[in-house]
């Protein structure tokens, strides 16, 4: 009787080979999007500048739903509320306090006369997109499909309008700089 033996064949690595493929892609592509960062801020003009900083702005909340979207199969509207709660809380926290007091003369007083270097706004800021993906997260995961979907709607009007409403702390309508 032949006997069949299967070769013994080790993996090249601890990853499967799809995953390892597309990690290197990934990291060339982050490579690249460094560099053309780097060249624009040594380089290039103020104008420059903004453009490559709105771009990655754009682009982390473009991969944040898709990351999001690509795993749940949820098309979510509600990543807009968290870009928009991140970028006011870091505008007020970051803002000198001479300009806070001339152009948000309403604002609270926990929030008024504080001015945090990014870094600790940025921690700030997580914490509080942490706590309000709890609050807000907990209930949509019970939904599903197209229901979950316009929650997640409801969820950006709602974050709108007190963002437009809360006139002491955002301007409302108007133009917000820090």
């Amino acid at each position: 009787m032949a006997s069949v033996t299967m070769s013994e064949s080790k993996p090249s690595g601890f990853m499967p080979a799809a995953f390892r493929n597309a990690t290197a892609d990934a990291l060339c592509m982050v490579a690249v999007l460094l560099l053309v960062a780097l060249a624009a801020f040594i380089f290039g003009s103020a104008a420059m500048q903004r453009v490559v900083t709105y771009a990655a702005i754009m682009l982390t909340a473009v991969l944040g739903l898709q990351i999001f979207s690509g795993n749940s199969g949820i098309v979510s509207f509600g990543q807009a509320a968290f870009v928009g709660l991140g970028a006011y809380a870091t505008g007020i926290l970051t803002m000198p306090t001479a300009l806070q007091r001339t152009a948000l003369r309403d604002l609270p007083q926990f929030l008024a006369g504080y001015q945090l270097s990014f870094f600790a706004a940025l921690a700030v800021v997580l914490a509080l997109a942490v706590i309000v993906g709890l609050l807000t997260g907990t209930p949509l995961l019970r939904l599903s499909g197209s229901s979950a979907s316009i929650a997640t709607l409801a969820m950006l009007i709602i974050v709108y309008t007190l963002l437009v409403a809360g006139r002491e702390i955002t301007r409302g309508s108007q133009p917000f700089y820090g």
